[in-house]
C-alpha cells in the first residue's frame, strides 16, 4: 500500500508543521538544520518562514569531502533538525549522538511512520501515516521520468 502525497498537500501540511514548530519550541537563539535530500525543501522554507539560518545536514553515506554539516553553525544554542519524514529513525539519532552535547536539538518532520523498532520519535510532527511506503509529488522527476 503506498499514501501519495500531492504537492497541494505537501505545501498545506508544511505550513501547518510550521505553524505548530512555533507553537511548540521555543526559537530563540536557533539554527534551521535540513537533512539532506527529504529535508531540503521543508527545511528552506521553515528557515524562510521563521527568519532562522538554515544549514545542511550531510548524513554519512552523503558527506561532502569529509564535512556533516555546511555551513557550520556558529552562535546558537538550539537546532531545529527539519525532514519530510521519519521511520526509522536512524538518520536523526546520529546527529543527535553526534552534536547532543553542544546543541539543545528537537526533531521535526511532516510525517512520521509508525515503524516497530524505530530509535527515535520527532518532537513534533504533522501526521501519523502508518508504514505504508510514502511518494511524493516530485518522486517521479521531471516530467514523471526518473
Amino acid at each position: 500500500m503506498e499514501l501519495y502525497i500531492s504537492e497541494r498537500k505537501y505545501y498545506e501540511d508544511l505550513s501547518c508543521l510550521v505553524w505548530k514548530v512555533q507553537q511548540l519550541l521555543l526559537l530563540e537563539d536557533t539554527a534551521v538544520v535540513a537533512v539532506y535530500r527529504g529535508g531540503l525543501i521543508p527545511g528552506q522554507l521553515t528557515s524562510y518562514a521563521l527568519n532562522l539560518p538554515l544549514s545542511i545536514y550531510f548524513p554519512p553515506n552523503h558527506t561532502v569531502l569529509g564535512v556533516d554539516v555546511y555551513p557550520p553553525i556558529k552562535n546558537k544554542k538550539n537546532i531545529l533538525l527539519i525532514d519530510d519524514l521519519i521511520d526509522s529513525g536512524r538518520t536523526a539519532k546520529v546527529f543527535l549522538d553526534k552534536y547532543k552535547d553542544t546543541f539543545e536539538i528537537s526533531v521535526a518532520v511532516l510525517y512520521n511512520k509508525r515503524v516497530k523498532g524505530k530509535l527515535l520519535n520527532p518532537d513534533v510532527y504533522l501526521e501519523d501515516t502508518g508504514k505504508e511506503w510514502i511518494r511524493f509529488f516530485y518522486d517521479g522527476g521531471i516530467n514523471g521520468k526518473k
